[in-house]
């Protein structure tokens, strides 16, 4: 019959052509299929094709992509919780009153080079920002009446900063290698700052003050990446970042600046779920 050939070329839309491979140059893949018209051979761009096999000249499948060095950038964004108590020295204050600090939006981009098919290298960073509003309002009273005298804001924000570098490999889950399942092991610098302020109800007044610290974290990350076209994907991600502040700096105007240090080291852990878009270059 025609169509039973033992040759075949997978192209990188999901099409597949059953032919028989005449020749394979730099450029092209030369093919012709059996029939009444055998002598017309036809040619597809070798950068069209994902892989091909040819029983009689090769031997063996070739994966185009392993033959492409590829780099792939990509931004992400999603829903981060904070697993590990926020607030060293002032642990328990924050904790208690501002567990709305905890969850928020997180930012992510990635870049990295995929020496082979499966391995790769590269860097990530992240960046976390939640603020919470809140207001003391003060409140007095003259003879049986309660009026308001005066709002206070007690607004306080949280920034997190992550940057290190990562090792990643990406497995195919699909035939057309259009889906893959990414994964990230990585260490690197992290930066922890809360810009808080303490309410003094007997004097009707804040203190403003700041907590920062510095660290270090580990990362696991696992996600999908499903090919839109030949340099763009859609990717969905979660990942946990185990960091560890090792050094809280603290500045607290009481009226004036009072600065101080704590070493006792500070968990800070985030597990992060978002989609996020990724450029592959060849």
């Amino acid at each position: 019959m025609w169509g039973q050939t033992k040759d075949f070329i997978v192209l990188k839309n999901g099409d597949t052509i059953q032919c028989i491979i005449s020749k394979i140059d730099d450029k092209f893949i030369y093919y012709y299929k059996p029939g009444p018209d055998i002598k017309k051979v036809k040619k597809v761009p070798l950068e069209a094709s994902q892989k091909y096999f040819s029983e009689d000249k090769e031997k063996l499948q070739i994966q185009f992509n392993e033959m492409s060095k590829v780099v792939r950038f990509g931004f992400s964004t999603g829903y981060s919780k904070t697993v590990a108590p926020i607030g060293g020295l002032l642990g328990n204050y924050f904790t208690n009153n501002y567990e709305v600090l905890r969850s928020g939006i997180y930012y992510s981009g990635i870049l990295s080079y995929q020496w082979s098919k499966y391995i790769g290298v590269g860097v990530d960073y992240s960046y976390y920002n939640r603020s919470s509003n809140d207001y003391a309002v003060v409140v007095n009273q003259v003879r049986d009446t309660l009026f308001v005298d005066n709002v206070i804001d007690i607004s306080s924000e949280i920034h997190i900063h992550n940057v290190g570098p990562h090792f990643s490999l990406a497995i195919p889950l699909s035939s057309n290698e259009r889906v893959a399942w990414v994964n990230r092991v990585g260490v690197g610098y992290q930066y922890y700052q809360n810009d808080f302020q303490l309410f003094d109800a007997k004097n009707a007044s804040t203190t403003k003050g700041t907590e920062s610290g510095r660290g270090y974290y580990f990362l696991l990350s696992s996600g999908i990446d499903i090919m839109l076209s030949k340099y763009l994907a859609f990717n969905v991600e979660t990942n946990y970042l185990h960091g560890d502040i090792t050094k809280t700096e603290y500045s607290i105007e009481q009226p004036s600046r009072n600065d101080f240090e704590n070493n006792r080291p500070l968990n800070l852990s985030r597990f992060n779920i978002g989609i996020g878009i990724r450029f592959y270059f060849y």
